[in-house]
């Protein structure tokens, strides 16, 4: 035998413990990988269940603390009462409607004129309500007559009379989407399903709108058995790894699902290294057999090092991320409208004080419920700083001669359509008018990011500059997800949005229209939405009043005038601007 094959055996027997060792530690840390990634997505899948359940309870101590004011309903007629009703529920924005029942379970009276008199008797949360005599949770339901997808919390009362008797409120299982979305940011599908094994959330809404029955699934079994943990499993032919985690005491479980391929991407990727670098130690060990010695080790050592190295930066982000979810699930429930807590409850004070039946027990619940809510003030208050402003009449407005068509070019500047085709139609001739060029360009911002934002990218946006009679009228229209006819009017309100907008979990505080209303009010005009309906586009209208002024020539251009943004075209319907 040659030394060339005596080193080459010699090599071989040294290195092959080595390289099964190197083989046997990618099949390990490809193992550790994948654990490491069950890891996760339980603890997102976790995350979720205390957000959801921290929503829940959330909602339970509002309504019983709503409950207290409710109980001098025998003494009140039932549009007093339903008055009473309606003015908690606008302090709870996120409630989608609220009844009174009394001790057999019949509707006293409630948000909707239609619902009194309904026998509730036989509703099972009722029962346990009145059974144990603590709050209860309903499962998914559809509502009676809108056939709306909502659950339902009851809270028991003591009527002023002796007599017991119960208040619900409903809250949508879009409003619960839209709080579970908020407080897990991760890629994976979020689900939910309650103790009756319906779902409540999904990735695909028509699902959760149709309450499909999932019980058989393994991890919701497993969940309904107070059980957290993963499962790999083939949905619609592709493997899919399933995290689930018990919502305590409900009986709810959440699910967070991601296609293997995506959920395992990490230990593919060190597979891949593992067999490429093994590979090459094979290669080097037929062709270098001399070199391959003094190497081995050295590339093992580095190896393990950056492995060591890969997995501690790993946990610290495991940390961080575990930090910040469960941050963000007490702080979504913590900081939930105090504002609007504090203003109701005073309200209510001063009117009970009007009416002389504010008896002493009530008035320190109410102060109770005050300080409580409080505590919970942070950075809400900023984002309210612009409503409370308008409230409170102390918007100025500093009103000047303007050209329309400058107001319309700082807009499309200040909100440049990235993904989206702005064409502007206004007239040739200037449109000088009387107004507060500042304010009516945050206006004119609000309209084209809701238009952005609601419409698919790459699709046309429409301004349009005209002059009615004695009114300036800029409309902007998109083709997007459109408006359902009898929900025009909530869109001006505080915290109003579109049932669809809700549904789709594109996110919004439901403020921006209010504040563009209140402000083209204050100058005088108003503004206007239209919808052809679901999925056909909307038009917002900004009215104002015309104002007459000499006309002026125009400045020449400045060299360094920003001019028109290039995604922004110009109709000549009706002429460039001058």
């Amino acid at each position: 035998m040659s030394q060339r094959k005596r080193l080459f055996a010699l090599v071989f027997a040294v290195t092959a413990p080595l390289l099964l060792l190197a083989a046997a530690f990618v099949v390990i840390s490809v193992r550790d990988a994948q654990d490491r990634a069950e890891q996760e997505s339980e603890a997102i899948a976790r995350a979720g269940a205390v957000a959801a359940g921290s929503f829940i309870d959330g909602h339970v101590r509002a309504l019983q603390a709503v409950s207290a004011g409710v109980r001098h309903a025998p003494d009140l007629t039932e549009d007093e009462l339903r008055e009473e009703i309606l003015l908690r529920l606008g302090v709870n924005p996120e409630w989608d409607g609220m009844s009174v029942v009394d001790s057999n379970g019949i509707v006293l009276a409630g948000s909707r004129p239609d619902s009194t008199g309904i026998d509730l008797s036989g509703r099972a949360y009722l029962q346990e309500m009145f059974a144990t005599g603590r709050p209860a949770v309903s499962d998914g339901v559809l509502t009676i007559g809108e056939g709306v997808p909502s659950i339902l919390i009851a809270a028991p009362v003591r009527f002023s009379d002796g007599t017991t008797g119960g208040v619900i409120g409903q809250l949508t299982l879009s409003t619960i989407s839209d709080a579970l979305t908020r407080s897990l940011t991760t890629d994976a599908r979020v689900g939910l399903i309650d103790s009756a094994g319906q779902t409540l959330i999904h990735s695909d809404p028509t699902r959760a709108a149709a309450l499909t029955q999932v019980s058989d699934r393994p991890e919701v079994v497993a969940g309904h058995r107070g059980e957290a943990g993963t499962v790999e499993v083939d949905r619609n032919g592709r493997s899919t790894l399933v995290a689930y985690a018990p919502v305590e005491p409900l009986g709810w479980v959440v699910t967070v699902a991601e296609d293997s391929s995506a959920a395992f991407a990490n230990a593919d990727a060190i597979a891949r290294r593992g067999a490429f670098l093994i590979g090459i130690a094979l290669v080097a060990v037929v062709a270098c057999g001399w070199y391959v010695g003094s190497r081995m080790g050295r590339s093992y050592d580095e190896l393990q090092a950056a492995r060591t190295a890969e997995a501690e930066a790993r946990e610290r982000a495991e940390a961080a991320l575990r930090s910040r979810d469960e941050f963000i699930s007490i702080a979504s429930h913590e900081l939930r409208n105090p504002v609007a807590a504090i203003r109701g409850f005073g309200q209510l004070m001063q009117r009970r004080l009007a009416r002389g039946t504010l008896a002493g027990d009530d008035l320190h619940e109410y102060i109770d419920s005050i300080a409580s809510s409080g505590a919970y003030l942070s950075r809400l208050v900023e984002d309210l700083l612009s409503v409370s402003r308008l409230e409170g009449g102390r918007m100025d407005l500093r009103l000047e001669t303007v050209d329309v068509a400058e107001v319309v070019r700082r807009a499309t500047i200040e909100s440049p359509l990235k993904e989206h085709s702005l064409v502007i139609d206004q007239p040739t001739e200037p449109l000088v008018t009387s107004l507060d060029a500042d304010r009516i360009t945050q206006v004119l911002v609000n309209l084209l990011e809701n238009a952005a934002k609601y419409s698919p990218a790459g699709s046309e946006i429409r301004l349009t500059v005209a002059l009615d009679a004695d009114e300036v009228r800029i409309s902007v229209s998109d083709s997007g997800i459109g408006l359902p006819p009898d929900e025009l009017a909530r869109l001006f309100a505080p915290f109003g949005r579109a049932t669809n907008a809700r549904e789709a979990n594109i996110p919004g505080l439901g403020l921006g229209l209010y504040v563009s209303r209140r402000l083209a009010e204050a100058h005088g005009g108003t503004l206007l939405a239209s919808s052809a309906g679901v999925g056909r586009g909307s038009t917002f209208t900004l009215v104002l009043p015309f104002v007459e002024a000499p006309t002026t020539d125009p400045p020449p251009p400045t060299s360094d005038d920003p001019g028109t943004p290039a995604n922004v075209s110009l109709e000549a319907g009706k002429g460039a601007p001058a």
